[in-house]
């Protein structure tokens, strides 16, 4: 029986009946996959999975104004931290967890001096000091929760952005000590969120650029 494909669901992790992958897996004869397997599968993929405790985990596809909003994030951060050690990296740069095993992709990453890859799965860093997740409806939740919680374990990690896609509300996880954080919310568009560790600041309007959010969101950021 190929080794079952999931994809994130609330605060766990769902099974998927089908995706294309299946077809990889099934290869292996196995129901759990090495991170070594894995990595085989990820470059044949078509799409990108997480992969955790053995098990491989479809991620959900972009809206345009999910894609809209991480090429803001990512353009911003380029343009402010042009010229310094720290350099922003894409949705395709795999993200390892080393201390719970969860091998994961963010929207944008920020590492600062050079990258640290994991010894199992060399394409993936270990040390990304800044992860910006732009959150989906369907994916919100897990993002928020299940996955947050794996991310905070990265040693590196210093600060978690957090920005829905079809509303106006930004928020800015920072690191205080191993296990506290701090959080911070901006939604008007002409407030500035400060990431400490990056000594960089944007605004909710230049996240936001044209994106098209309801009309009800805009109102309630205003008020």
């Amino acid at each position: 029986m190929p080794a079952p494909i999931s994809t994130p669901s609330g605060a766990g992790w769902t099974t998927l009946a089908s995706r294309p992958i299946l077809n990889l897996v099934s290869t292996l004869q196995k129901t759990r996959c090495t991170p070594a397997e894995y990595l085989a599968l990820e470059e044949k993929a078509a799409y990108k999975s997480q992969y955790f405790d053995g098990g491989i985990f479809a991620m959900a596809g972009e809206s345009p104004e999910h894609s809209a909003i991480t090429v803001n994030v990512s353009s911003a951060l380029k343009n402010h931290l042009a010229g310094r050690p720290c350099r922003p990296y894409s949705s395709d740069l795999m993200i390892s967890v080393l201390p719970t095993g969860l091998r994961t992709y963010a929207d944008v990453s920020v590492v600062c001096g050079k990258p640290e890859h994991d010894p199992e799965v060399k394409v993936a860093v270990t040390n990304p000091c800044v992860l910006v997740e732009v959150l989906s409806p369907s994916t919100e939740a897990f993002d928020l929760g299940t996955k947050a919680s794996h991310c905070r374990k990265i040693p590196a990690l210093k600060c978690l952005v957090y920005i829905p896609s079809t509303r106006s509300h930004v928020q800015v996880f920072e690191r205080l000590t191993d296990v506290s954080w701090s959080v911070r919310d901006y939604s008007r568009p002409e407030e500035r969120i400060h990431i400490a560790c990056l000594g960089v600041e944007l605004t909710v309007e230049e996240i936001y650029r044209g994106v098209d959010l309801p009309p009800e969101t805009l109102l309630q950021a205003a008020g």
